[in-house]
């Protein structure tokens, strides 16, 4: 039997076509999004401790948000570190979670939460759970001279000024990796390109 498909080479060449006729069909019905959702399967969990130094956050704050979301079977890691004043607690989902009880699971975390924020000392809030940073975010700037004119150098030189400062002023939210400086880096690499293009 192991030998039989080399013995007959028809069979083998049938074989590989539908195979690769399978294959073809498979992709051709492969759904297309232009905006694919993404399942997510990871939050965060901030708690602060106003002055309270690491050691004190972790037994007072840390381990009593873990203990409750230990308590639900679909999350399969959970993360923490303990800083003087806040409790950071990274939690992700099993994926092997369906995608219709996901919703249900960061519920069932928020009402965790809500328990483990009345065992929590006084005068810290409540945790704040956020599962909302997995996403696809895009902005694609042009810069282009009205009617068509080719602009001197002198000008770009200032709209790069004036493009700079704009996107230096940005507001940054927490959770963004880059800084202004990176971001000024951007928006100048941007503008060399711009004029690349405009010869």
């Amino acid at each position: 039997m192991e030998t039989y498909l080399y013995r007959r080479p028809r069979i083998l060449i049938l074989a590989l076509l539908v195979i690769a006729s399978l294959g073809a069909i498979a992709f051709q019905s492969i759904g297309r999004q232009e905006d694919p959702t993404i399942t997510n399967l990871f939050a965060t969990v901030i708690t602060p401790y106003p002055g309270a130094d690491p050691s004190r956050v972790e037994a007072l704050v840390t381990e009593k948000i873990e203990a409750e979301l230990r308590e639900i079977s679909e999350i399969d890691v959970i993360s923490s570190v303990s800083r003087t004043g806040i409790s950071t607690v990274q939690i992700e989902l099993s994926d092997f979670t369906p995608d219709a009880r996901i919703e249900q699971v960061w519920s069932e975390v928020r009402d965790a939460l809500a328990d483990a924020g009345r065992e929590l000392p006084r005068g810290v809030p409540e945790p704040e759970f956020d599962n909302d940073r997995v996403g696809a975010f895009t902005m694609l700037a042009s810069i282009t001279a009205a009617g068509g004119r080719r602009p001197p150098l002198v000008s770009l030189a200032g709209m790069q000024r004036i493009f700079r400062s704009a996107c230096a002023k940005f507001p940054i939210p927490s959770w963004w990796p880059f800084t202004a400086k990176r971001r000024r880096r951007s928006a100048s690499r941007l503008m060399r390109m711009r004029w690349h293009l405009w010869g």
